[in-house]
């Protein structure tokens, strides 16, 4: 009786997990992330790991917060966060908060799609200021 009732509850998670999470998606963008790889405009994809600035985005439960720092002195370059919707592939993270550099992106909406690939979170989108976007997310892995 006992194990039936573990598989049956195995079961049952595993069936309607996705539609537990808040972002409906089954969780799968939900957690830490490490900025890899971005490109702003049309310039060239720039490798981030190779530079001495370091990004790191969490998202969880419909919200998201980032932070970029210097790595040689841990000085914090810039910050924000707040809220986010998913729907299909469509991310729209709308920035509640953030550093006085990031001026008029607070209290906007900024539209990505997302594509997840195993590790990686490929997000591509144009800014509320028009400015184009690709991005693409390393997760990090639990300590």
């Amino acid at each position: 009786m006992r194990t039936s009732l573990t598989l049956l509850g195995c079961f049952l998670f595993t069936t309607f997990s996705d539609k537990l999470s808040a972002d409906g998606a089954g969780g799968a963008i939900q957690g830490t992330w490490e900025l890899s790889a971005q490109k702003v405009g049309k310039g060239q994809m720039v490798d981030r790991t190779k530079t001495n600035i370091r990004e790191i985005k969490l998202i969880v439960d419909g919200h998201f917060v980032w932070t970029i720092y210097k790595t040689k002195n841990g000085n914090l370059d810039s910050a924000g966060g707040g809220t986010y919707t998913l729907t299909g592939d469509t991310y729209v993270e709308h920035l509640d908060f953030g550093s006085p550099r990031l001026g008029r992106a607070i209290d906007q909406n900024q539209k990505f799609n997302v594509k997840l690939e195993g590790d990686r979170l490929v997000q591509t989108g144009v800014l509320s200021d028009g400015t184009e976007l690709q991005e693409v997310w390393q997760r990090m892995p639990p300590k």
